[in-house]
């Protein structure tokens, strides 16, 4: 069954409980919830790839300069001692793995809301650090540390938020009245969950995705004039090697312009604004519709980017 129809029976099936069974009131929660979580998840897997694509990317550019440009040396350090392309990387392993568990933490956040509308055995009900674990439980320490290395210009707009979302998701806990209690954790979690997206988003869009794109235009100019001042000169044989060059290289640069990952990000807080609404409306069927119709939207740019990045990935 294709994606985007079981999703929509999905909210159809729930919509029918509601509108139609009293006793479930459970589905107002558990249902929505869910589906915010899964989308959650899956976009931390599509930015994860999108990350470690840019460290291979960055690699590439530097030894295609390197090779269209005998006179550059190939080096790990250049003549500061800083890392060069080959070596460095714009976010290192340990920033891309901070900005991924932020998202993850968002993803537990929602896992704390789920749990919460589908438990009724108080408890069974986990522990913070059981949800939580070592990494995200000092997530905003890690953001503190890559701050004060000053090889990571923009750490420390997280540490705030996630802290504050830390701290909420141990004190969701599991009380008598449900409803109220989850309707609480989501009011509470809007600002801190919004200051997450918010900075990945920047992230994406002012650092991540200019680089890419300008690095992409400037190979493909590169190739163009080495092919361009050597093309008289050249076999057939390696005249058909340049043009292929080319068209990878032309390929690559209109999928950098056309992939934006920044509006997945975009996406995902739309969603999660729409769960926040959904949470102080009465929770009709109406405001549930609502609140399935932007988490289908969020769906699809998440299927959308997981085919651009794939893309990226085989056109190197």
């Amino acid at each position: 069954m294709p994606k985007v129809l079981s999703r929509t029976l999905a909210a159809v099936t729930t919509l029918g409980c509601l509108t139609i069974v009293s006793g479930c009131a459970t589905a107002q929660w558990a249902q929505p919830i869910g589906d915010f979580k899964q989308s959650v998840d899956a976009s931390v897997s599509v930015l994860g790839a999108y990350y470690n694509n840019l460290n291979a990317y960055e690699r590439r550019l530097y030894l295609e300069d390197a090779y269209l440009n005998p006179k550059n040396e190939i080096l790990m350090t250049d003549a500061s001692g800083k890392p060069t392309a080959l070596a460095g990387r714009t976010f290192s392993a340990a920033s891309i793995k901070a900005r991924l568990d932020a998202l993850r933490l968002v993803s537990t956040y929602a896992r704390r809301l789920a749990d919460l509308a589908g438990s009724d055995a108080p408890t069974k009900f986990a522990s913070n650090a059981d949800v939580l674990g070592a990494t995200l439980s000092h997530l905003s320490d890690t953001f503190n540390e890559l701050a004060g290395s000053g090889s990571d210009s923009t750490a420390g707009k997280y540490i705030g938020p996630v802290s504050s979302l830390v701290g909420l998701i141990g004190r969701v806990v599991l009380e008598h009245r449900r409803d109220a209690a989850i309707t609480l954790a989501i009011s509470e979690g809007d600002q801190p969950v919004t200051k997450i997206l918010d900075q990945f988003e920047q992230d994406l869009a002012t650092v991540v995705d200019p680089l890419r794109t300008t690095g992409e235009k400037q190979l493909l100019a590169e190739l163009l004039n080495d092919y361009n001042e050597h093309r008289t000169r050249l076999s057939p044989d390696e005249r058909r090697q340049r043009i292929d060059r080319i068209a990878t290289a032309a390929d690559s640069y209109f999928q950098a312009v056309a992939s934006n990952p920044a509006s997945l990000v975009a996406g995902l807080r739309d969603a999660h604004r729409a769960m926040v609404t959904y949470a102080s409306s009465p929770r009709q069927p109406a405001d549930l519709a609502e609140f399935a119709a932007a988490l289908e939207v969020f769906a699809n740019r998440v299927e959308a980017a997981g085919a651009g990045i794939r893309a990226i990935r085989d056109a190197r």
